[in-house]
């Protein structure tokens, strides 16, 4: 059961957090489309494809209403939030990755021709989190999660845990 209390506190937590967040996102998103130097570094076009995903995240955490019946298993602004949010934050995490990979190729490796890379980068950074998100969107598996909406919490006895562990 839901403490609606706690709920709440968490919902607005999140919501300035979030706030925050989309601000300072979007700051980002509108010097890389101000400063065409900027649009041509492949360093801050890297920081950019980082700042969407986050932004795609933040879509998904404004949606947090815990006592809402549109937020329920299998509706559809709950299947939406919990797709945002997987697709976003893994789609943020794998270009933290490629940040790594790209400083590694760069500086380790001494590679100047990292800009080749580009093509695959975007694959990586946006597809396969694409693919990864789309799955369990197919399978049914977005519902709540505690006090919002991202992979269903199956319990102990579904055969996925067994899997997993």
């Amino acid at each position: 059961m839901i403490d609606f209390t706690s709920a709440y506190t968490v919902r607005n937590t999140i919501i300035i957090f979030a706030s925050l967040s989309s601000l300072a996102s979007l700051f980002i998103v509108a010097c890389f489309i101000a400063y065409k130097p900027l649009r041509s570094t492949f360093a801050f076009r890297l920081v950019f494809y980082l700042t969407l995903s986050n932004i795609i995240t933040m879509i998904g955490r404004f949606f947090v209403f815990p006592t809402s019946s549109s937020f329920e298993n299998g509706s559809f602004f709950c299947t939406g939030q919990g797709f945002l949010i997987n697709y976003g934050m893994l789609s943020s995490l794998f270009w933290v990755d490629i940040f790594s990979h790209a400083l590694y190729i760069a500086i380790v490796k001494n590679d100047k021709h990292i800009n080749k890379k580009h093509g695959i980068y975007l694959v990586i950074g946006f597809i396969i989190p694409l693919i990864f998100s789309v799955v369990p969107l197919i399978m049914g598996q977005y519902g709540t999660a505690g006090n919002w909406c991202w992979l269903k919490d199956l319990g102990q006895d579904d055969w996925t845990d067994n899997i997993l562990a």
